[in-house]
């Protein structure tokens, strides 16, 4: 709901490869002007520079936040979810979560999907989104609605459910929001007991988890790759073992490699920074 982190990025301090130093964007959002070295400094991995400074945008605290939990198969919480998505609300979060990654601390059939609601603003507002998401998932016959008022844990437990899996596979597919429901539907079937997943309904963005013993599998990864880019995404890795790293390319068809390589020729010429990244 507040877009990605480099949104946020106003301004940066970085230092080039030959040693120079360059400052983009400000330190207010009014002078921010041009083109946006920033967000290219952002994307880059320090392949073109050395970021040693950055300036933010600040929100202020919502007055109120509060989650809608509901589960279901996959097709019906998507549909769900996708229905509240249409329906002109602005969650700031709307996620579909794996069986084994209930946040609520409910026990959960092994193929139940739970769907995560999340609104925050003003209290007026938040109260009315909330009444009219729940009765759209009412209409959905999901169980187990229930509302939350003291979420922080919940979101807490997604955000550090990552370092749980840092040992194992973990990759990351984009797909267009409306074929979020069919890539999972992939990664569940290539899928085994321990893989966890988590997926944005609105965004098409899907993290993908296994445990160490599944992160050999580089056949899995090509079919998952080959399933995203045929629905027009992509599929990214993360994080691998060591002993799997040469089997398959960490980041697939990459649109902008020509222009990359331009860019990074221009600021880097040597290839002294990050070399070998992409």
């Amino acid at each position: 709901g507040y877009g990605s982190p480099r949104t946020f990025v106003i301004g940066m301090k970085v230092v080039l490869a030959d040693g120079k130093t360059c400052k983009a964007g400000g330190r207010v959002v009014k002078n921010v002007a041009g083109y946006d070295l920033c967000k290219l400094f952002t994307g880059s991995y320090g392949t073109l520079g050395v970021v040693c400074e950055v300036t933010f945008k600040l929100r202020p605290r919502p007055a109120k936040e509060t989650t809608i939990s509901a589960r279901g198969s996959l097709r019906s919480v998507f549909a769900a979810g996708w229905s509240v998505y249409e329906a002109g609300l602005f969650p700031v979060a709307l996620e579909l979560l794996s069986p084994l990654r209930d946040c609520s601390g409910v026990v959960t059939s092994p193929d139940e999907v739970q769907l995560l609601i999340r609104f925050a603003g003003i209290e007026k507002t938040v109260d009315h989104q909330v009444a009219r998401a729940t009765e759209l998932l009412h209409r959905s016959a999901l169980r187990d609605v229930d509302i939350v008022s003291d979420d922080r844990q919940i979101w807490r437990n997604l955000q550090l459910a990552p370092m749980a899996n840092s040992l194992g596979l973990s990759y990351r597919i984009s797909v267009k929001p409306s074929q979020v429901h069919r890539m999972i539907e992939s990664v569940i079937e290539y899928a085994d007991r321990e893989t966890v997943w988590q997926a944005g309904v609105s965004d098409g963005r899907i993290r993908v988890m296994h445990n160490d013993k599944a992160a050999a599998n580089s056949q899995t990864l090509i079919a998952l790759r080959t399933a995203a880019e045929a629905l027009g995404g992509s599929l990214i890795i993360e994080h691998v073992p060591a002993r799997s790293k040469s089997e398959v390319d960490a980041w697939g068809a990459l649109p902008a490699t020509k222009l990359m390589a331009s860019i990074k020729q221009e600021l880097d010429p040597a290839g002294l920074l990050s070399p070998g990244r992409f």
